[in-house]
């Protein structure tokens, strides 16, 4: 199995927060997602491929979060 970075979004209303994580794909990112913010019902979730520039953005050192994928 293929492992990739994602950085999930979420806003319930007070600005966005972020958490990176590393699954097979972006659904499974999305999933992760909505079982942190499984109480916020009305939250505004996102999910995209990590790279270095939204990590940055994010507040997240790339060195640190990004992987090299699992052949």
């Amino acid at each position: 199995m293929t492992t990739k970075t994602y950085l999930i979004r979420w806003d319930a209303g007070s600005g966005d927060d972020y958490e990176v994580v590393h699954t097979k794909d972006e659904e499974s990112a999305l999933d992760v997602a909505w079982v942190y913010w499984e109480r916020q019902v009305n939250a505004d979730i996102g999910a995209e491929l990590a790279t270095r520039e939204n990590l940055e953005e994010a507040g997240f050192d790339p060195d640190e979060y990004l992987i090299e994928e699992d052949e």
